[in-house]
């Protein structure tokens, strides 16, 4: 049985790992890294690799677990269920 006080300890150390590496980043951020996907909005580098290291790491915690995210489609065994 999943132990519901575990995962969201787990899920907060995630988050908080997530929070340090985007507050690092943010000391050498470069604007050349930045790309636009569509008028008037714009993807960084952090954003990506925060976003996957995010992913990954929920992953592990749920690994049957699917994800959709915003920068990235990120389809990780998605398990799809047919009548």
């Amino acid at each position: 049985m999943l132990d519901l006080k575990q995962l969201t300890a787990d899920v907060c150390r995630i988050a908080t790992e997530a929070g340090y590496f985007l507050k690092e980043e943010r000391k050498s951020f470069r604007r050349d890294r930045v790309e636009e996907k569509h008028a008037h909005d714009y993807v960084s580098y952090v954003d990506k690799e925060s976003e996957k290291r995010v992913v990954s790491a929920l992953s592990t915690l749920l690994p049957e677990a699917g994800f959709i995210t915003e920068e990235v489609l990120l389809l990780i065994r998605m398990n799809l269920i047919t009548g």
